[in-house]
């Protein structure tokens, strides 16, 4: 009687220790924004695609891309207006987090951005005071604010 219940114990052992290696986990508190499988899929750590697409919510952040011939207008801590076609009576405030060290070609297409091999941009972070109903990868337009000398 006692060998079986020490077998039976070391085989729920390994059923766990085999459930914990099926148990994904996320690295932070976040909201899952999109789910690329399904269940019952066979997924691998070198997968090209990740299984879910996590986010953090608690605060909203947007990337823009400056030309690079304005960069020096923007500085850290820098004051921006965030305006949304959707919330077309609403401005968001916000300010600049970082600036990238590095220009590359724009990967954003607008208007009147002429020819995109002719000039590179900078990637520049913003965090929203009050993201109110924006939603996440919505396309919005940022105005920086510049000191008045």
């Amino acid at each position: 009687m006692k060998a079986q219940l020490n077998i039976a114990r070391g085989e729920l052992r390994t059923a766990y220790a085999g459930l914990e290696q099926l148990t994904i986990r996320a690295p932070i508190a976040s909201t899952v924004l999109q789910v690329n499988t399904k269940p019952g899929e066979v997924a691998s750590p070198s997968a090209p695609q990740a299984l879910v697409l996590l986010g953090d919510l608690s605060g909203l952040r947007v990337r823009a891309e400056v030309d690079e011939r304005d960069v020096s207008k923007v500085k850290i801590g820098g004051a921006v207006v965030v305006r949304s076609e959707a919330f077309r009576e609403r401005e968001f405030a916000g300010k600049v987090m970082s600036i990238s060290p590095m220009v590359q070609s724009p990967r954003i297409n607008s208007p009147g951005s002429g020819n995109l091999s002719d000039f590179g941009v900078a990637d520049v972070l913003i965090e929203l005071t009050d993201p109110g109903p924006l939603l996440v990868g919505m396309k919005v337009d940022v105005y920086f604010q510049t000191a008045s000398k």
